[in-house]
This record gives C-alpha cells, sequence and structure tokens, in this order.
C-alpha cells in the first residue's frame, strides 16, 4: 500500500544514532500485546502537536481501543480538553489514518527501532515499567534501548545538580554503587554531574542503570 501523500514530501525525523545492535529485531515481539498496525497507530498520534499523553489516554479511555479510535468512534470536535488547533489535525488523521504524514513518521521510526535493536513498550506489555503507570499523565508507550526486562527489577531514582562538588560526586557514586550491589536498578537523567555520578557507580559495579530522556520517553539500559 502506498501511505504518500500527494503532492506533499513526507515530513523529516530525527532518529538518535547508537550501536545497540546491529541486528534487526521483530516489533511487536511476541510478548506485546499490540500488533505492528496498533504501536503504528500510537506513535502517528504522538505526531499530533498538543495531543499529548494525558489527552491521548482520555480519546483511548472512551473509544475503548486504539482499533475504535482510528476507526472514528470520537467525534474530535466534541472534545473539550483538545484545544481548536489538535482537534482539527485529530479529525484530518481520523478521517484517513494511513495516508497523513504522522503515519509516515511513526512507520519509519518503527523501521529504524527494528534496525538498530531498540525496542518498544506499550502501556500494557507485562515489561512496562509498574510505577510509570501510577502516573496521570504515563506515555501509551515507550522506547527502550538496551535489555528489554530491565524494569522488571525493583528501581530508584537518582538526580540532581549538574555542577555538583567534588564530594557530592564522589558520595553519589558510592551511593549508586552500593545500591546496585544491592540488586535494584538505578534510574537517572541523562545530565551531566548527578546524573551521571549516578550511572558510573552502577556501572562500575556490575549494576543496572536506565537513563531516561524524558521527552521522547526513550531509554537506555
Amino acid at each position: 500500500m502506498n501511505n504518500a501523500v500527494s503532492g506533499k514530501p513526507a515530513d523529516s525525523i530525527w532518529l538518535p544514532r547508537h550501536d545497540i545492535s546491529s541486528q534487526n529485531h521483530p516489533i511487536p515481539d511476541d510478548l506485546c500485546p499490540y500488533s505492528r498496525e496498533q504501536i503504528t497507530a500510537l506513535i502517528a498520534l504522538q505526531h499530533i502537536d498538543e495531543l499529548g499523553p494525558v489527552n491521548l489516554s482520555l480519546l483511548l479511555a472512551k473509544a475503548g481501543s486504539i482499533e475504535a479510535l482510528i476507526g472514528g468512534a470520537i467525534d474530535p470536535m466534541a472534545v473539550r480538553s483538545l484545544r481548536q488547533p489538535c482537534r482539527r489535525d485529530l479529525q484530518n488523521f481520523l478521517r484517513n489514518p494511513r495516508g497523513v504524514r504522522q503515519w509516515q513518521l511513526a512507520e519509519k521510526s518503527l523501521d529504524w527501532l527494528a534496525k538498530t535493536g531498540t525496542h518498544v513498550l506499550v502501556r500494557d506489555d507485562p515489561r512496562f515499567p509498574p510505577l510509570l503507570k501510577q502516573l496521570h499523565d504515563c506515555p501509551q508507550l515507550i522506547y527502550l534501548a538496551g535489555e528489554i526486562n530491565t524494569f522488571k527489577s525493583v528501581s530508584l531514582s537518582i538526580v540532581g545538580t549538574r555542577k555538583p562538588s567534588a564530594g557530592a560526586r564522589q558520595f553519589t557514586e558510592q551511593l549508586a554503587a552500593n545500591l546496585s550491589d544491592a540488586g535494584l536498578l538505578i534510574t537517572r537523567g541523562m545530565a551531566t554531574g548527578i546524573d551521571a555520578a549516578a550511572h558510573l557507580g552502577a556501572i562500575n559495579t556490575g549494576g543496572k542503570t536506565a537513563a531516561v530522556w524524558a521527552g521522547f520517553g526513550y531509554c537506555l539500559s
């Protein structure tokens, strides 16, 4: 099927580079409760400006499923929580989901994820971080580069200033090392300073660590 929009080139998409894997892997895998079509739809919806995780979760709850949503179960113009430009973009998407630029971007994203060995974890996946589900703005999916079962471990987050003192940096590394030795997954951001010290502490002791890139829902483990 040709999903190109006549007369309109597909938007370029920025994707990070890494060498986690040089082998393709299937998306979804056997444990994922969603089909590739469903995952493509979720990623495409994330490309709609101002929709956001809260509104997307609301729409899915009202529709009952992702299939029902893209099948037209909801009139975007009747959803009060959406701003007018978002309603208009969502309405345009729902008229022809596979023919709009958001769907093209989602397909490119999935191709890149499979080629680089990066995983997609949807909210209903048993490997999705359980504590993340408790947030009101929990995303419908996240991307994970590394060990896909990472979040089955008990996790503890360490974050802090980008400009710590030498003593604070040393203390953080030792704390992370001790906690990692105890079997905890050390979760932190991707900033310099305390975040980086926590990562080094866990790595130096052979433990588990996850770096969260919140704006993209992207994790390195």
